[in-house]
């Protein structure tokens, strides 16, 4: 009985802070509604979007969180990829590609040269088939891409 009471305290103080947390959640104001947002990768992708020429928000930010961000999303381990839309500032009402990737080894492992896919990022894709390739031109014909850059974080190491 004695040994099992360290477990069974981790469990409910794990518990307790997931209850707290939820309540929390429920209580604040903020609502995110695209995704959860950037996490703690080494190398930020960021690419510019704009709209196509009858393309409405509504519908392309429907078709990124319905169908292209389940899918693509987390296809690629140690990267994150998600559309993202501007909230406050110079690009208020405007959309961007973000890569949040863990490394620049991760990166050089998919994308060893700018548009240039690896074998690996390649047979990715081709596993998923159909629906990603599908995704992809439905993407490409609601979307203009121009200027793109990799940040590099500046950190201690």
């Amino acid at each position: 009985m004695r040994k099992s009471f360290p477990f069974i305290l981790a469990i409910s103080l794990v518990f307790l802070f997931l209850a707290f947390s939820a309540i929390q959640a429920q209580e604040s104001k903020e609502v995110f509604t695209l995704s959860e947002g950037i996490g703690t990768g080494q190398v930020l992708g960021i690419h510019t979007l704009s709209l196509k020429k009858g393309v409405e928000p509504k519908q392309f930010e429907k078709f990124i969180v319905e169908e292209w961000a389940p899918v693509i999303q987390d296809i690629f381990p140690g990267m994150k990829i998600m559309v993202m839309k501007g909230e406050r500032g110079y690009r208020i009402n405007q959309y961007i590609l973000a890569y949040d990737i863990t490394s620049l080894y991760v990166r050089d492992f998919y994308v060893p040269k700018p548009g240039e896919s690896s074998e690996i990022a390649t047979k990715i894709i081709q596993d998923c088939g159909d629906k990603c390739e599908k995704l992809r031109q439905h993407f490409e014909q609601m979307v203009d891409r121009s200027e793109w850059t990799d940040y590099v974080a500046l950190v201690k190491k």
